[in-house]
């Protein structure tokens, strides 16, 4: 059976979410955008869970949310990047940079890679807090399925299989996050998305 809880958290929902977290479990919450679904990002179990509940390929990478001094651990920032990162975080722009070698394999992109972002919605940002560290933040429904804006969607969707369902209410929708290759120079476009290239001075 899915635990349901909402912000703002009691003491007690931030201890029992905190346990979760610890434990490698897995969760579903609102962001700015859609219902995201993560665990702690370090953590096997977490990850593979993850994969699991969203029948999705295990090819396919996934993103991380993180906070600032969590990302500088876990990817190289080269200058671009970083001038993108101080323009547009928190917000809807995910980058993919070089995952650094203390980074685990099961949480690595193609060519030792890692797609990170930084979230402005209040509750990514407690959870992040609560969890110690970056989290898995991928949509919270079945791969090739629509995105959630509702925790009711994410619950009809993943079913009692979903362990811990933060209900947020009503997300935006709307566009995803805009998804570049900050490997690159200058970096490149692999996702459009809220901000448009032009936006980000890439035209």
């Amino acid at each position: 059976m899915t635990t349901v809880v909402s912000p703002p958290f009691s003491q007690h929902d931030q201890h029992q979410l905190q346990k979760h977290l610890r434990s490698g479990g897995v969760l579903a919450f609102p962001t700015e955008t859609f219902y995201g679904l993560g665990g702690q990002a370090l953590s096997r179990q977490a990850v593979e869970q993850v994969f699991a509940l969203k029948r999705r390929p295990v090819e396919k990478a996934l993103l991380v949310l993180a906070l600032p001094e969590q990302w500088e651990a876990l990817v190289e920032v080269p200058p671009e990047a970083q001038a993108l990162m101080d323009r547009f975080w928190p917000g809807p722009l995910t980058l993919v940079l070089r995952a650094r070698p203390e980074v685990p394999d099961f949480l690595q992109g193609p060519g030792n890679t890692l797609a990170i972002r930084h979230s402005p919605h209040p509750v990514v940002q407690e959870l992040l807090r609560l969890g110690e560290g970056p989290l898995i933040g991928t949509s919270a429904n079945l791969s090739a399925h629509p995105s959630c804006t509702s925790a009711a969607a994410v619950q009809e969707q993943l079913g009692e299989a979903l362990e811990v369902l933060v209900d947020g209410g009503a997300t935006a929708g709307g566009l995803p996050s805009t998804l570049l290759d900050g490997t690159q120079t200058p970096p490149r476009v692999l996702r459009a998305g809220v901000l448009s290239a032009a936006e980000l001075g890439l035209q």
